[in-house]
């Protein structure tokens, strides 16, 4: 999904609301990606790499969901409608950088739950995993995109994003504010270790 976005938003969304797709690509960096990144640093210690991922991956879903409404509806193609696209598309970028971004694809989760003997293997098959995911949206998302329309390729990837959601919530143990031999398994986690990661 976020490859995605960067790979396809400014050459197949961006004329969908009437920008050249540099400008759409700038705006949408300066006014939501770094914030993004700037807000999912700032409270991965405070409220959990779970939640945050969890909450990040269900936002991504209702703007993408958004998204494709407002792409198949006669608002996109006013010209007024423009700033509700850029609006939807941001916060999905905005979201996606917050949650999933600042976890998952920062490599948090591959390196805190993985002992340290294989914490290298752990987390070269985390990034392979990632560079797999980019190459087959980089065929998938145009191939729906054309065949099927804008609608119907973003609910798709909305569906995958609250699938990731309930992934997260159900698999993914919380490792806030513990150290890497805790959250790896190394060490047991003693009752303090776990009322100050609560």
């Amino acid at each position: 999904m976020i490859y995605a976005s960067i790979l396809f938003g400014p050459s197949l969304l961006a004329q969908r609301v009437g920008l050249n797709p540099g400008v759409f690509q700038l705006v949408n960096f300066l006014v939501f990606t770094v914030p993004g990144a700037i807000i999912g640093a700032m409270l991965t210690d405070r409220i959990g790499r779970k939640p945050l991922q969890a909450a990040g991956f269900g936002g991504m879903a209702l703007m993408l969901f958004g998204y494709g409404l407002y792409s198949s509806s006669s608002i996109a193609a006013a010209s007024a409608g423009a700033m509700l696209g850029i609006a939807l598309f941001g916060l999905f970028n905005l979201l996606s950088q917050a949650g999933p971004g600042s976890v998952s694809a920062a490599g948090l989760l591959g390196v805190e739950l993985a002992p340290t003997k294989v914490r290298s293997l752990v987390q070269g098959l985390t990034v392979a995993s990632g560079r797999i995911g980019a190459t087959l949206t980089a065929f998938l998302f145009p191939a729906l995109f054309h065949t099927y329309g804008a609608g119907f390729a973003l609910n798709f990837l909305a569906v995958i994003s609250v699938i990731a959601a309930i992934v997260t919530l159900v698999s993914i143990p919380e490792t806030k504010r513990l150290s890497l031999e805790h959250a790896s398994g190394e060490l047991p986690i003693y009752p303090r270790a776990i009322s100050q990661a609560a």
